[in-house]
């Protein structure tokens, strides 16, 4: 009876050492997910809020039945503005500060110094853009990521 008790207590682990590998378990993976920050790239992160953006600005249109505008506020910032009609230009826009979004620190759009020269689309309340265009945006590791919208009001284009 006495050689049994002695191998019962021998096999398997006890709640500590389970406790103490869980522990450094823990502690190893958080060490590995805060290293690999560094990998994500920024111009990615960045990519994927417009390309989010774009989207709810068309849903807007196509659930108001109004005209939405979709440009740069500034090198590091999307705005939407609305109206009737994309071609309406007695109608001036009005701002919906719900549809502003900032980028990301560390990514930015790539203007041209002129801001009459800048990219802007205007979605109908059918959520069809006005025109196909290309938004390019950089980081500061220099990657870049480009955006296409296209006639028929989809996002395109792939995070690099």
């Amino acid at each position: 009876m006495q050689n049994f008790k002695s191998i019962y207590n021998k096999l398997g682990y006890s709640l500590i050492e389970l406790m103490v590998v869980l522990a450094m378990t823990a502690i190893l993976s958080g060490v590995a997910v805060f290293n690999m920050k560094d990998l994500i790239l920024p111009s990615s992160n960045a990519h994927d809020l417009v390309s989010a953006q774009i989207n709810l600005v068309r849903s807007k249109a196509i659930s108001k039945t109004r005209a939405y505008l979709f440009e740069p506020a500034n090198a590091t910032s999307v705005k939407a503005r609305y109206r009737d009609k994309c071609s309406n230009t007695a109608e001036s826009w009005v701002e919906d500060p719900s549809l502003t979004m900032n980028l990301p620190t560390d990514a930015w759009l790539v203007l041209d110094a002129n801001p009459n020269l800048w990219w802007s689309v205007c979605f109908n309340s059918r959520g069809q853009a006005d025109n196909n265009i290309f938004i390019d945006i950089e980081d500061e590791k220099g990657e870049t990521s480009e955006i296409e919208i296209l006639l028929v009001g989809t996002v395109g284009g792939g995070a690099p």
